[in-house]
């Protein structure tokens, strides 16, 4: 077992492991084309308000998709539709975006090979504010979710980031302290989640947000994961 100070990586998913806009545009598009039912003014809204451009399926770095939960894109989409914003909608676009992105999932180059090197002497864990569900669907789709021990999405119980719940559930679960512990994401919602539960707050240049505007929120930045091995065997 590693015997520096750092024993747990707690990751983010999207942006981090899994490639958001590969994984989530064409998603995110076929959702807005079924709920504005061939209406293309109501289509307009409803993507303009969550930053995202029907002429390349960009999501904005800061679109709710990127550092939000599904909560906060179905308040966005509910004040488009002129619809309440219950339970019942909200369950529907979570069940919509996991049909469309648990077999369509695309890691970003290199996960596995990390994760690998990691997994012996690390406990491995992921907060995202993705649903459990649609998380493990993915995870288990893509090949990587054994190398996980802990998984908790908005929905798991711990509440969404940047709260800090999921962190004290995976610190819980190993039994370590904050300082013991890196959170890798590529948020400022990420960062601030690690900092206010007391770990050391990574970033990752692989997400929307451009690494300048990330650095400005992280303890350290990496370019990319493959990085991430390295600075845990100097720490």
């Amino acid at each position: 077992m590693n015997q520096t100070r750092i024993k747990g990586v707690l990751f983010d998913k999207d942006g981090v492991l899994v490639d958001f806009q590969q994984t989530y545009g064409i998603a995110t598009r076929k959702i807005m084309i079924w709920l504005s039912v061939d209406d293309e003014f109501l289509l307009d809204s409803l993507a303009s308000d969550i930053g995202f451009d029907l002429s390349d399926n960009y999501i904005d770095p800061l679109s709710p998709l990127v550092g939000g939960c599904a909560l906060d894109i179905c308040a966005v989409w509910a004040n488009v539709l002129n619809r309440p914003n219950d339970r019942a909608f909200q369950v529907q676009i979570d069940q919509k975006f996991k049909a469309l992105t648990e077999a369509n999932v695309v890691l970003i180059k290199g996960v596995e090979m990390v994760l690998q090197q990691l997994k012996p002497d690390y406990a491995l864990g992921i907060a995202t504010n993705d649903t459990e569900s649609c998380a493990a669907a993915q995870l288990t789709f893509a090949g990587i979710i054994e190398n996980f021990g802990f998984l908790s999405g908005y929905d798991t119980g711990h509440g969404p980031k940047p709260g800090t719940g999921m962190a004290a559930a995976f610190l819980e679960r190993f039994d370590l302290l904050p300082h013991e512990v890196v959170m890798v994401g590529d948020s400022a919602h990420d960062m601030r989640f690690a900092r206010d539960a007391g770990m050391t707050a990574i970033g990752v240049a692989t997400g929307p947000l451009s690494a300048d505007e990330l650095t400005k929120h992280a303890d350290t930045m990496l370019q990319s994961l493959d990085e991430l091995p390295s600075f845990l065997e100097q720490h």
